[in-house]
């Protein structure tokens, strides 16, 4: 078909294309601007925990659904190695129904005169009181729980006297189910966040629930009283900080690289940090880096770690740390100085900077020796845990898992498979909501389904009487070509309406490639739909002449822009639904307009490569998606689609790979019963 997809004049591309960023730019400054306003305006102690205690318990509810607490941790030693001066225990135990956990413990020995794996009994023997200090070290997202780092750290403060607990994070070693490879853990993270946000929870959510139960398990097996919880770089310091921040059991807290300035922040900060800095942050692949509704419901990262306060605290940086200028450290510095307990904050840095090199630089996989210096001389403060000696001692990884000895029956029969007790969460929360709507008449249930799927969209309301602009008609391949741009706020949405003279129903038809696709590669189509009447293609915010990147992998700009949008309390496909309907309602606008308005989307592909990858294509139904929901939530349109259950949401829990991107993911959708 030999129709010119272009809207908007060249001068103008750029400006355009440019539109999502710019809302979600003005939303984030927005959520900056009234946190700084807010925290003006705390004076007092009291004012801080009346800030405080909504932010956190939003933060909670944000997580997902939790089950109920065991009062006994199960739990099995699978095996113990004998070291010099201290013990390794491999423990396995379980978080919740079916989610085994694989751990680490190091610890000193057991009394002269016990017997092996007496140590994890006392409470057993009479000793109820808890007298140990635990470590939990939080991997980074890099690799498992036993990096050598982890190990180093482990040792030391083992033969120190302390019980240090090492665990496998969600799909992270030994947890794995996706093929092995040198980052494929860090990698997967991609897969298991999206998975976990379709069934209502969040990778978060459940890397902080694993971490309680570890505190479970020092408590009742360890003798342990009291808990440092230690955050790794590059993704550990992230569940440190939220489980601190949830769990007054957590004594010492050391979070690394979250709260503040990051290691890709410049440096040094500006001189007006303190009113440039951008406190909430910006969205990522990585979910745990960028907490879904954090911007809507105010918990930002410094919030978290500031509701830390009373309990000790080491803030924590990688690289080199602007002290002075940093306005998250100034913020806690007053938040302990209201408890009066500036004695239990304090702060350690790495140096150089994250482009440089080593030993230019202080990189780690973990926690690294030069880090580490500061946290020693607290610890020794703080809670009497002498010095310990800095060696390496380091055993192959095969030595320290935990899943080659024998098991007992009862662990052997637990699930091992996690995308399918995932499915079965997902698939059971959908059956409680469809009991939900059961009861109800038709015309109720319906109300309900749609009032529940525009809560999970988020903003999805159409802009009513948006400018045009670039408005003209001409006659192009014998079609009525009529050329226009709907302006709503910073997105622009280019639009053309082809007309062959038919009376008949319009319809729309969408792309997740936009217009230009369409008209390229789904002529057909096109000339079905306008033998009946008009057809409308519209390019929505961040598709077509509205976007700056087509690309479309797990770490690609559109990953970025779908990240922000969750933690603004949005989502992108609810704000193309936004887009949808406001041009729906302006061509209600015009004269001769047949209702119902049909919509249509473009075919994609089903199935795509597994591949763990994050550069790897992915399959975008977003299209349909957007089609489907646009004409639930809006009267008088219909979606000219099929539902199948191969192309629903399940089909993204069903295994290890989710081939769809984010910006195509609608959080709880399966809690909802998947797609209408």
């Amino acid at each position: 078909m030999s129709i010119d997809p272009n809207v908007v004049p060249e001068a103008d591309r750029e400006a355009v294309a440019m539109g999502f960023d710019r809302y979600l730019q003005r939303r984030v400054e927005e959520v900056n601007r009234q946190d700084r306003l807010d925290w003006d305006a705390l004076s007092s102690r009291s004012d801080w925990e009346a800030f405080k205690k909504p932010r956190i318990k939003a933060l909670e509810r944000s997580l997902g659904r939790f089950p109920r607490v065991p009062e006994t941790l199960a739990f099995e030693l699978t095996g113990q190695i004998e070291a010099d001066g201290y013990v390794i225990d491999k423990v396995v135990f379980v978080s919740r129904e079916g989610v085994l956990v694989t751990a680490n413990v190091y610890r000193p020995p057991a009394d002269e005169g016990a017997e092996p794996g007496q140590h994890q009994t006392m409470r057993e023997l009479g000793l109820a009181e808890n007298e140990e200090t635990g470590i939990v070290l939080v991997h980074s997202h890099h690799n498992p729980k036993t990096q050598p780092e982890l190990q180093d750290m482990g040792a030391m403060w083992a033969r120190a006297g302390c019980v240090v607990l090492v665990m496998d994070q969600f799909a992270y070693g030994e947890r794995a189910e996706h093929p092995a490879g040198p980052r494929h853990d860090y990698w997967n993270r991609y897969n298991s966040g999206i998975q976990l946000q379709l069934i209502g929870d969040s990778l978060m959510g459940w890397m902080v629930w694993d971490l309680r139960r570890g505190i479970d398990l020092l408590e009742q097996h360890y003798r342990v009283g009291t808990v440092v919880m230690m955050g790794s770089v590059a993704g550990g310091g992230d569940p440190c900080a939220v489980t601190a921040a949830l769990d007054d059991r957590v004594s010492v807290a050391i979070p690394f690289n979250f709260g503040g300035p990051q290691p890709e922040t410049t440096y040094p900060l500006p001189e007006d940090a303190r009113t440039s800095f951008n406190y909430l942050g910006t969205g990522g692949w990585e979910t745990t880096r960028n907490l879904a509704k954090s911007g809507r419901d105010g918990f930002l990262p410094w919030v978290i770690v500031g509701a830390i306060a009373p309990r000790h605290l080491i803030y924590a940086h990688e690289f080199n740390w602007d002290e002075a200028r940093d306005p998250v450290w100034s913020r806690l510095q007053q938040i302990y100085r209201w408890y009066g307990a500036e004695d239990r904050l304090d702060h350690t840095s790495g140096f150089g900077l994250l482009k440089e090199r080593r030993p230019e630089a202080s990189h780690c996989n973990n926690v690294g020796t030069p880090h580490r210096e500061r946290v020693h001389v607290r610890l020794q403060d703080w809670l009497g845990i002498d010095k310990p000696e800095e060696k390496e001692e380091r055993r192959p990884e095969t030595d320290l898992l935990c899943l080659d000895g024998e098991r007992t029956a009862e662990a052997d029969d637990l699930p091992a498979s996690y995308p399918s007790i995932l499915e079965g969460i997902g698939q059971s929360r959908g059956i409680q909501f469809r009991r939900s709507l059961a009861w109800q008449s038709p015309e109720e249930a319906e109300v309900a389904l749609r009032e529940a799927w525009r809560d999970l969209l988020g903003d999805c309301d159409p802009v009513e009487a948006p400018d045009v602009l670039f408005a003209s008609r001409k006659e192009e391949d014998g079609k009525g070509v009529e050329r226009f741009a709907l302006k709503a706020g910073e997105v622009v949405i280019p639009v053309i309406l082809l007309d062959s003279g038919q009376s008949g129903p319009m319809t729309l038809i969408v792309s997740s490639e936009g217009k230009s696709s369409i008209l390229r590669d789904h002529t057909e189509m096109v000339e079905e739909r306008l033998a009946l009447g008009p057809v409308c293609l519209p390019d929505l915010r961040g598709i077509g002449e509205a976007a700056t990147d087509e690309e479309q992998a797990p770490q690609s700009v559109r990953s970025s822009r779908a990240a922000t949008a969750l933690m603004l309390g949005e989502t992108s496909i609810g704000l193309r639904v936004k887009d949808l309907r406001t041009v729906i309602r302006h061509l209600r606008t015009r004269e001769g307009l047949t209702v119902p308005i049909r919509i249509a989307n473009a075919p994609f592909p089903v199935e795509g490569r597994e591949a763990i990858e994050l550069d790897r294509p992915l399959v975008d139904p977003g299209a349909r998606i957007q089609a489907q929901l646009a004409a639930l939530v809006e009267e008088d349109v219909v979606w000219e689609g099929e539902t199948d259950t191969s192309t629903g949401y399940a089909s993204q829990v069903s295994g290890w790979c989710v081939q769809w991107p984010l910006d195509a993911i609608v959080p709880h959708a399966l809690a909802y019963a998947d797609l209408p």
